[in-house]
């Protein structure tokens, strides 16, 4: 029995080698832009578009605490060397911003609650002041996708449209699909279109006032 036993040990063959430890992706980074006070001022929103002569324009915002009352909380850098070095370009006074190219121009579009958007004809050297696409509103989002597609360039923003729920508006955000003219001036609101909007709270009903509503599979976010 014990032969036995140690010949089936031998056939097994020596014992696995522990698994290789995890890397951490991007071990050859850049750094863009780093907080000068970790603690009380935070980096948000990396956008970054390619332009056609191979330049990359990269975006992102700040807040916190340690940011400046009336201090701009966006920057705008850009890459000729395929992002091994960046050069700031620009400041812009709002938030959750992406980059786009529409035509021979690249914007930048986010919110200051409102919607604003800032442009550049000079593949991202030199910027135009912030334009407000809306008046008055309250606006959400993040740097994401971008589509172009028969001469327009379409985009998405969430927009608040009761301000009722606290404190964070999942439920009354509208998700409004953008379209503008590639070739129009986008800071200009008459240039743009805005899809029709739909939110949370007013596709699901109250399920205080119906609770045999079966939510399974559907996230649930206040309704009131």
């Amino acid at each position: 029995m014990k032969h036995a036993l140690s010949l089936s040990l031998l056939a097994l063959g020596p014992p696995p080698a522990p698994p290789t430890p995890i890397r951490p992706p991007a071990q050859d980074h850049v750094v863009v832009y780093e907080s000068p006070d970790p603690a009380k001022i935070y980096c948000y929103t990396p956008g970054i578009a390619r332009l056609g002569g191979g330049r990359l324009v990269a975006t992102m915002d700040r807040g916190g605490r340690g940011l400046k009352q009336g201090e701009p909380q966006g920057k705008v850098f850009t890459s000729d060397d395929r992002g091994k070095t960046w050069t700031h370009r620009a400041d812009f006074p709002f938030l959750h911003a992406r980059p786009f190219v529409a035509g021979d121009s690249i914007y930048v579009l986010g919110q200051a609650r409102d919607l604003m958007v800032i442009r550049s004809d000079d593949a991202g050297k030199t910027w135009s002041p912030a334009a407000k696409l809306t008046d008055a509103e309250s606006w959400h989002q993040s740097a994401c996708n971008v589509h172009h597609a028969n001469g327009c360039v379409y985009l998405v923003m969430e927009r608040r449209v009761t301000g009722d729920i606290k404190p964070w508006a999942v439920g009354e955000m509208a998700p409004v699909l953008m379209r503008g003219k590639i070739g129009a001036d986008l800071t200009r609101r008459e240039n743009c279109t805005f899809a029709s909007e739909l939110s949370f709270r007013n596709t699901i009903p109250d399920i205080e006032k119906d609770p045999a509503i079966d939510f399974f599979g559907v996230p649930f976010f206040p309704a009131p």
